[in-house]
């Protein structure tokens, strides 16, 4: 089971939606739900008008591996909740091998995106980081801020990379 990769309009469409999802992340630090569920309803109309009822399955199935693969970062405090429903509404898009391929290569950029913001911080800032990590290493326990005790410019929009990857496998074709 496969979905059908967008081609011509349809696939600049995609990639400028997932061009809005990074500016949302990057500048607010939070995804519109609207825009979310379009992303998640025109990848199952996509797979369903492309590819008929079996790719509508795998679109289904793309968006719960989404889901899944995010849901217990998310229930430990890593990351946000518009990062999970992003991923899943990219899964509809790409199916669950391309989900996997987007999630490799969105933790290899979100990687190097929490250099960069690492880089970024004040000394003090740093030195909390370094106190956090310390304490996760002996305890397995990390203490996150509550969001409303960060600023805007703290979080790493994790988005940004799953953007960027999903647009990588979109590129390269979904069945490859």
């Amino acid at each position: 089971m496969s979905i059908p990769t967008p081609h011509g309009f349809v696939l600049l469409l995609v990639f400028a939606a997932l061009i809005a999802v990074g500016i949302c992340d990057l500048r607010f630090r939070k995804i519109p739900n609207g825009l979310i569920a379009a992303i998640a309803a025109t990848g199952i109309l996509h797979a369903l008008v492309a590819g008929g009822p079996r790719a509508v399955v795998a679109s289904v199935l793309g968006a719960i591996a989404g889901l899944a693969l995010l849901a217990w970062p998310f229930s430990r405090g890593f990351l946000g909740g518009g990062d999970v429903k992003f991923l899943a509404a990219l899964g509809a898009w790409i199916g669950v091998v391309g989900v996997l391929r987007a999630l490799l290569v969105g933790s290899l950029l979100g990687g190097v995106l929490s250099l960069v913001f690492l880089v970024r911080l004040t000394r003090k800032e740093r030195t909390d980081v370094g106190v956090a990590l310390s304490s996760f290493a002996r305890s397995g326990d990390l203490a996150v801020p509550a969001p409303e005790e960060l600023s805007a410019a703290r979080g790493i929009p994790y988005a940004v990379a799953l953007a960027a990857g999903g647009a990588w496998v979109l590129y390269l074709g979904v069945g490859s």
